[in-house]
């Protein structure tokens, strides 16, 4: 929007007293913007003292354009302001990114396969290089060759550009046994649908056709070219062992994977379905530890564990002769000691080796590689992600805290700050986060862009509640059906432990969720919007209601397993008492930032319209009420990874404005 269209509207509506007041204001804008490199800059050389006051003048641009737009201040400072703001965080996070990257290899078959990032690039390339000759057998210390030549499998970037899409995303990307072809998936619409291409490594030649699947030619065994299909694999593969077959998924018209098909690579012939969605395959485990993954090798068993909202990976060893094991002992226990971490790992290498690859993170970790071979225990770290700007992981703090709920249960929370950076006194910003559903864990993890939150004084933090898989089936249990509430006052009484022990107060309060977690947001807001200052919901569930009565919705019969189905009464009634379209009420509302994607194939965009609609109707406030939708995005936003820090950016300076810090 040109700035002069800006002020002519504004002047024409009474927001502001005179144009030139704007005028002057959009050069102190437009100076403002034209000095963020400069920052920018300081921050990459670690120059902290010269970012703070590149970041100060910017503050005080912006008590500038206060006073000059008095009352106009909320549509301008959003219009003008915001995306300076926005543009400044975006630039402050990308000053953090190692632009050109390499990931930590993974040996298999003869390759060490890798991706990378090149500078400017927003997309990975996806590359292998040969095992030297020499190399023996896997271990911890392996690593590559870089005067091998390197092979590049698959550049995202390329792709993108040649298709000329909006968005763009992989989903799958398998070489076959015999390293000769190359599979993957992509979804250039943000839909969640996913076309399957295989071609000849080498000569990089297309085998066969593209597979993209639609509801009617799936009766015809699934082969068929069509003119303009809708691509309907889920994005998954799996390469048979004989190199001319593949094993992927099939969505259903209501998008539902449902099949699993195997495909006979450059042969036009019927797909073969191999499973059908019916029967359940359980893997036992104890009601309060979640059994998250297993991996086998010809000597180890791997079996990733959650319990008590924590990670870690116990390994077997199995009988040398092959033989079924009669027992599998108590193993190899393998943990980290933060407060709060994730963690996961499995076997790397051959089917024979004996080198466990971890991933390892925290709220003050980045996430890092290690590789450790199991018989001596030794481990060795691989890759660390980069952070670009002075990061120093001590001058971080993770901790994690327990609240009860009114029905007496402990609720694990996980937070970061900065040591001398909060005063905790009450008076410290704070976002904090949660999704509680599906039995999905809020990982306490490393996040680069909470660096600028955390780096200006804030807390951030995860409230692990029920409906998520924290703490094993019964706490998924305990959080769905009608059981839902649990999920809600669990985070308010989160909420409420946080100030009690001044880690914050309700005027300094932001919370954030996302689909799930987004409904989350919707119902505690309705439920206590004293509590919050500002709330963050993304892409948000909160037509729960109206869509779980309409069938005909994609993934709505499958979502009854999780909500329960409102054609029977009592689902009915309890949907309704927390629904946050169904529960907006005339009094005040915190600030809030909705925001939705035109391509959502899981929420329709028009779910968070309703909500802001409602809002504006009922809330007897004059706090900010804004709605963004992206018109090129699906449920998981823009995909490449500088865009996606403009998105961040600006809800970041949403934050900041709510919080007074702008």
């Amino acid at each position: 929007m040109r700035f002069s269209t800006v002020w002519a509207v504004a002047a024409q509506r009474k927001l502001i007293r005179t144009v030139p007041a704007v005028t002057s204001n959009v050069a102190i804008s437009m100076t403002a913007f034209a000095v963020c490199q400069e920052g920018v800059r300081a921050l990459r050389q670690g120059d902290h003292d010269a970012w703070n006051s590149f970041w100060g003048g910017a503050a005080a641009g912006a008590v500038l354009t206060r006073a000059a737009y008095g009352r106009g201040f909320h549509l301008l400072g959003m219009v003008m302001w915001g995306p300076l703001c926005g543009s400044i965080h975006w630039l402050n996070n990308q000053a953090r990114i190692q632009e050109a990257d390499v990931s930590a290899a993974t040996r298999d078959t003869g390759y060490y396969y890798y991706t990378r990032t090149e500078e400017g690039q927003q997309y990975k390339l996806h590359c292998r290089r040969p095992v030297p000759a020499s190399a023996g057998i896997a271990s911890e210390s392996d690593a590559v060759d870089e005067s091998l030549a390197e092979e590049v499998l698959l550049d995202e970037n390329q792709r993108k550009a040649a298709g000329n899409f909006n968005f763009y995303m992989v989903g799958s990307v398998e070489t076959s046994p015999n390293n000769k072809l190359l599979a993957w998936t992509e979804d250039t619409s943000g839909n969640e649908k996913y076309t399957l291409y295989v071609k000849e490594l080498g000569s990089n030649k297309h085998v066969g056709t593209p597979i993209p699947m639609t509801s009617s030619n799936l009766e015809l065994g699934g082969n068929k070219q069509v003119g303009m299909p809708i691509p309907m694999t889920s994005g998954d593969l799996v390469w048979a062992s004989d190199n001319s077959h593949l094993l992927y998924t099939v969505k259903d018209e209501l998008d539902r994977p449902h099949k699993v098909l195997l495909h006979a690579v450059g042969a036009n012939k019927t797909d073969t379905v191999v499973f059908e969605e019916g029967d359940e395959v359980l893997l036992p485990h104890q009601a309060d530890v979640m059994i998250e993954g297993v991996s086998l090798g010809s000597r180890w068993l791997v079996v990733s564990l959650r319990a008590r909202a924590q990670q870690s990976l116990v390994a077997y060893p199995l009988p040398g002769d092959g033989s079924m094991p009669t027992q599998l002992g108590s193993g190899q226990a393998i943990s980290f000691d933060e407060a709060a971490f994730e963690l996961s790992g499995a076997l790397t290498g051959d089917f024979d080796s004996e080198v466990l690859r971890l991933s390892y993170s925290s709220p003050t970790t980045p996430r890092s590689i290690y590789d450790q071979h199991l018989p001596s225990g030794r481990r060795l770290l691989k890759k660390s992600l980069a952070v670009l700007g002075g990061f120093s992981r001590e001058q971080y703090l993770t901790q994690r805290l327990w609240a009860t709920a009114p029905d007496g249960v402990a609720v694990p929370i996980s937070l970061v700050f900065k040591r001398d950076g909060v005063k905790l006194d009450g008076s410290d910003p704070m976002l904090l986060r949660g999704y509680g559903a599906y039995g999905y864990p809020y990982e306490a993890d490393f996040s680069r862009d909470d660096l600028s939150l955390i780096d200006r004084g804030w807390v951030v933090a995860v409230a692990h509640i029920r409906g998520g898989g924290e703490m094993g089936r019964r706490w998924y249990e305990d959080g769905k059906y009608m059981h839902k509430r649990n999920s809600f006052t669990d985070f308010i009484a989160c909420a409420e432990h946080l100030i009690k022990l001044r880690y914050t107060s309700p005027s300094r309060l932001s919370i954030e969720g996302r689909s799930a977690g987004g409904l989350l947001m919707g119902a505690v807001t309705n439920m206590r919007p004293d509590l919050f200052n500002a709330v963050i919901m993304g892409v948000p569930f909160v037509d729960v209601l109206t869509t779980m009565l309409d069938a005909s919705i994609p993934l709505t019969m499958t979502e009854w397993e999780e909500w329960g189905d409102p054609r029977r009464p009592e689902y009915y009634h309890y949907m309704k008492s927390y629904s946050p379209v169904d529960n907006v009420v005339a009094q005040k509302y915190p600030n809030i930032l909705v925001t939705a994607g035109l391509n959502d194939p899981r929420v329709g965009y028009w779910e968070p319209a309703k909500l802001v609609a409602k809002l504006r109707d009922m809330k007897t406030d004059s706090n900010l009420l804004l709605f963004q939708c992206g018109m090129g995005a699906g449920h998981f936003r823009v995909t490449g990874r500088f865009a996606r820090l403009r998105e961040t950016a600006f809800e970041y300076a949403f934050l900041l404005k709510t919080a007074g810090l702008l």
